[in-house]
């Protein structure tokens, strides 16, 4: 079996809620995908970030099936390893 390292969304500061940029999954011929997360720094009285993933099979429509990477007050990562739903993905 491969694995990939596919980024979805660069190391940053994050201000404003948002989603990354799609990926396909199609050329992956794969039947799960594991999302990490890495939360470096935090600022501000009650930081939070909640990190979803969302689905879609046609790129355009986007789904929320509850599949979520981690709520984040602090610094800390997280890794969940879900069944692929759709032929895309990206973090919300």
């Amino acid at each position: 079996m491969a694995y990939y390292s596919l980024p979805l969304l660069a190391s940053a500061a994050r201000t404003v809620s948002g989603s990354s940029a799609s990926l396909s999954l199609v050329e992956l011929n794969a039947d799960s995908i594991s999302v990490g997360v890495s939360v470096t720094a935090v600022a501000g009285t009650l930081p939070a970030m909640d990190v979803l993933v969302e689905w879609s099979f046609d790129n355009t429509e986007w789904y929320d099936t509850n599949d979520m990477v981690g709520t984040f007050q602090a610094v800390g990562q997280a890794i969940v390893t879900l069944p692929i739903r759709s032929p895309f993905i990206r973090i919300s």
